[in-house]
């Protein structure tokens, strides 16, 4: 049976397209995890090898900001989202 590979975008926001808010997933997957997942939602338990190179590619990014000065338009992302 073939699938149709699909790319979420962590964040739900489609004009972002860095590459830790990119994943490639198969159509059903795709669908299941749709409006389940919010990824400024703290998460309590260990991330998954797959979901934890996300995680880490979005903390490097931060504080990299952090460290020259720009600001998290992702933090006024969530923050316009009231997440």
């Amino acid at each position: 049976k073939q699938r149709v590979l699909t790319v979420h975008h962590l964040d739900g926001n489609k004009a972002n397209v860095r590459l830790w808010n990119l994943a490639a997933l198969c159509q059903v997957c795709h669908l299941v995890i749709q409006g389940r997942v919010a990824f400024y939602q703290s998460y309590p338990f260990p991330h998954t090898p797959w979901m934890a190179r996300h995680v880490e590619r979005f903390e490097r990014e931060q504080r990299r900001n952090a460290v020259r000065g720009a600001p998290c338009a992702l933090r006024a992302c969530a923050m316009k989202r009231n997440v």
